[in-house]
């Protein structure tokens, strides 16, 4: 911006420059040196009026030049306005996204904070009483619901949004994923009893295996259909559109733990609603939902 203003400003006081010095030699330097030059020649002959009008006529030329470079130099101008007005609406289009985007970073990381506060009280008080593994389901519920309760504020969801939130628990017994608690958009596709997954399969089974959280904005994209497609006996008719962006994050202490305890899964039916920074949140509930299944010593399999 301040490069664009220096280029205008030296550009406008070299224009400047040049036009007082074109009125002060066609209004006042040229016709002097005329007078100067016709009174040296003493008596007003035919000579002396030959060279008058000649001189008279090349002024006159001269003028009418200055003015088409004027008009020439002023078309210019006025072009290299036009797009230094451009380039400095683009800036500042850039620099107003740029501010909303910085409030809507600070507005998350306010939740965010306020949230891990939130849960470090609720994992305390449920780690520090008596809960058996009932108990479990019921601290889940109030984590992981709160988050359902501002999931627009975080993941820009509308009233578009056939959304879901699910958590998934691993039974060492069966091998198995198996959903323990689920929340959706009432209008949502899927209906009775949700799949249960082995490890590796689909993205569930996949953040599971991997230990890593798998996030996608478009679920659509071949090079993310084929690694984290469902296996055709799993797959339903409205995979592709209910589950365009999702986020698997797995349920554990660290990334060295063996076998994560589950995985904790937000999807929906809009591509773009998940990524590394707005999935922090979930990271946090993943990791207190973890602590609290070892600080209890709580069996999975047992649940």
């Amino acid at each position: 911006m301040q490069d664009i203003r220096k280029i205008a400003k030296k550009e406008a006081k070299s224009v400047r420059r040049i036009k007082q010095y074109a009125s002060l030699s066609t209004t006042f330097v040229l016709p002097f040196l005329i007078a100067i030059l016709v009174g040296s020649k003493g008596d007003f002959n035919e000579d002396t009026k030959t060279l008058f009008w000649l001189l008279l006529i090349g002024l006159g030329i001269f003028q009418v030049l200055i003015g088409i470079a004027y008009g020439f130099n002023d078309e210019n101008l006025a072009i290299e306005a036009y797009f230094l007005a451009e380039e400095l609406e683009k800036q500042n289009n850039i620099l107003n996204k740029n501010k909303q985007e910085l409030e809507k970073d600070i507005r998350y990381l306010n939740i965010l904070h306020n949230t891990i506060q939130a849960f470090r009280v609720l994992e305390s008080d449920f780690v520090r009483n008596e809960s058996n593994e009932e108990g479990l389901q019921d601290f889940i519920d109030i984590t992981v619901s709160f988050i359902v309760d501002i999931r627009e504020q975080i993941f820009d969801f509308n009233s578009e949004d056939l959304w879901s939130f699910s958590v998934y628990l691993y039974r060492q017994n069966d091998d198995l994923l198996e959903s323990i608690w689920l929340k959706k958009h009432e209008n949502h596709p899927s209906t009775g009893e949700p799949r249960k997954w082995k490890p590796g399969q689909g993205h569930i089974g996949r953040a599971f295996i991997d230990g890593v959280a798998k996030i996608t904005g478009d679920a659509t994209e071949l090079a993310v259909a084929n690694l984290m497609s469902p296996p055709p006996r799993l797959a339903r008719d409205y995979d592709r559109e209910a589950y365009k962006s999702f986020a698997s994050i797995p349920i554990s202490l660290n990334a060295e733990q063996e076998k994560p305890y589950g995985v904790l899964v937000v999807t929906s039916n809009k591509p773009n609603r998940f990524n590394k920074f707005n999935c922090l949140i979930l990271n946090h509930v993943a990791d207190t939902i973890s602590n609290v299944i070892a600080l209890r010593g709580i069996l999975i399999d047992d649940i």
